[in-house]
């Protein structure tokens, strides 16, 4: 069986008696993958929505201590 290069999916020759298994393999590896970019996006968006908040106060801090 040849794989493929970036995630080493199993490429079953045509006509192969264990493509089903090779596609069972194929899909935890895509599983696992999608899963590793959705936790890296989740912490991507909450990183950036809290640092969002905090720039703001401090923004709205320094633009009153610059008013007095």
């Amino acid at each position: 069986m040849d794989y493929t290069t970036n995630y080493n999916l199993g490429k079953p020759e045509d006509g192969a008696r264990n493509a089903g298994q090779a596609m069972n393999g194929n899909m935890d590896i895509i599983d696992a993958a999608l899963q590793t970019l959705h936790d890296y996006m989740i912490g991507i968006s909450s990183s950036s929505s809290s640092s969002s908040s905090s720039s703001s106060s401090s923004s709205s801090s320094s633009s009153s201590s610059s008013s007095s």
